[in-house]
């Protein structure tokens, strides 16, 4: 794991979250870079490309609403990306 990434997921672990909220950032291409919930299984995957984040002119921000492939719980979603071409932090 890059130091930048473990960086990440060293700061996103200080976080008081409840068991079921979550925050992650995600690289431009759909890699996970740092996870809040399931944080070992997540870095494994990729953002699928029907994510709104992940369209081709997605909006700098954003929110929708799905089911975790990783979790299955239905879950509210907001996004916002950090610079133009830059990563995308997301909260769920």
């Amino acid at each position: 794991m890059p130091v930048y990434t473990e960086a990440l997921a060293g700061l996103l672990s200080r976080l008081t979250l409840s068991e079921q909220d979550l925050v992650a950032m995600v690289h431009p291409d759909g890699r996970m870079l740092a996870r809040t919930l399931d944080n070992t299984r997540a870095m494994a995957q990729t953002a699928p490309a029907n994510r709104p984040f992940m369209q081709d002119r997605a909006a700098l921000r954003g929110h929708y609403r799905e089911i975790s492939p990783l979790d299955g719980l239905t879950r509210l979603y907001a996004w916002q990306r950090v610079e133009p071409g830059g990563p995308v932090v997301v909260v769920g």
